[in-house]
């Protein structure tokens, strides 16, 4: 799980999509899969409560023509 505002900037970096807004866009259209927010830590914050499903994360880029190296890379970060 990732939570939106990570999964924005990983969109940005494949000039997918630049904003939060993108991505909650992008779960409504069902492009994208919501999923239970998992972080229970304190120093983890979001203001959404919910994350992003990491395999609905990497069809949409595999789609876009992004290869598993290139998402290897920046998931790395």
């Amino acid at each position: 799980m990732i939570s939106v505002e990570c999964v924005s900037r990983i969109l940005y970096r494949f000039r997918v999509g630049i904003t939060e807004g993108n991505v909650l866009s992008l779960l409504q259209q069902g492009l994208l899969k919501k999923a239970p927010n998992l972080n229970t830590s304190s120093h983890v914050t979001t203001k959404y409560n919910f994350s992003v499903n990491t395999d609905s994360l990497l069809k949409l880029l595999h789609e876009r023509g992004i290869s598993s190296k290139e998402i290897a890379d920046v998931l790395q970060m």
